[in-house]
């Protein structure tokens, strides 16, 4: 497990260096909707919670697979590092990254997300 027993999920900007597992276009973890303009971001990152909320109900099983994938992978390493183009702005990887601490707070384990560079 990561440092002090918590596992430890990290969102980070792609190309800098960084190792971890892209959630971006054309992925099944990335956003659908396009950010246009700067000021949409906050409503952009909360219509992929909602979509992606959407997509678990109604059983999409690629993006029920992808985030079983990262859940897999932040249990046995104990920490995951989420990549995308937007972070540390406001991300649609800081959704997936609550998602899996919510996870892994319904099995009794301790989870943080930090984003790197903010």
């Amino acid at each position: 497990m990561g440092h002090n027993g918590k596992l430890q999920i990290r969102v980070a900007r792609k190309g800098q260096g960084l190792g971890g597992v892209y959630v971006g276009r054309p992925t099944p973890l990335g956003n659908p909707f396009r950010l246009l303009r700067e000021e949409d971001r906050d409503q952009v990152v909360a219509r992929y919670a909602a979509w992606l909320e959407e997509e678990l109900h109604r059983g999409n099983r690629e993006v029920a697979r992808a985030l079983e994938e990262l859940y897999r992978r932040l249990k046995r390493q104990g920490a995951l590092t989420l990549l995308c183009f937007c972070a540390p702005r406001r991300c649609h990887g800081e959704v997936i990254a609550e998602h899996l601490r919510r996870r892994a707070k319904a099995e009794g384990l301790q989870a943080e997300v930090q984003v790197v560079g903010r």
